[in-house]
């Protein structure tokens, strides 16, 4: 799996999720199944048009992103952050998704990956999401959401600071 694929994919959805959810704070544990059989799982936090996308594993990243940027950190180096560039055509489906909402479409497709959709029946947000394309085949299961108050210092990649629940 080419990481900045991954990146482009979980970039265009968390943006997504932080613009039409953007009068929520929540919390959510996830868990990504890829189809090599790898499993990763972290955490998913977001305030506002902010979030955090943090992986357990202490090699892998956390996406940081607001409004205008998106940023990722090493989890082993948290002094260093790296801009993420989102290609223009990953963009266009966004605006798409988002008009949808809040009456989301189960399947969203372009010629290049579809991005398959189910909501959760036990919190007010999404169970799964499901990105297949050429390059990435990808389940991300959301679990243990809960609204909560999240402090803007978690939010800032600049100024690394731990979350811990």
């Amino acid at each position: 799996m080419n990481r900045n694929n991954l990146l482009t994919y979980l970039t265009l959805i968390l943006i997504f999720f932080s613009i039409n959810l953007n009068s929520k704070e929540i919390f959510c544990e996830f868990e990504e199944v890829h189809s090599n059989k790898e499993v990763n799982n972290g955490f998913f936090l977001m305030k506002k048009n902010k979030f955090r996308y943090q992986y357990k594993d202490f090699r892998l990243i956390t996406i940081f992103s607001d409004t205008e940027n998106t940023f990722y950190v090493q989890n082993s180096n948290t002094s260093v952050y790296h801009l993420i560039d989102t290609p223009p055509t990953y963009l266009e489906t966004l605006k798409f998704i988002i008009s949808d909402y809040p009456n989301f479409q189960q399947v969203y497709s372009s010629p290049d990956y579809q991005i398959s959709i189910e909501k959760s029946l036990n919190h007010n947000f999404l169970r799964r999401i499901s990105i297949n394309s050429q390059k990435i085949n990808v389940s991300i299961f959301f679990f243990n959401c809960a609204n909560m108050s999240l402090a803007d210092q978690y939010f800032s990649h600049n100024l690394y600071k731990a979350f811990h629940f």
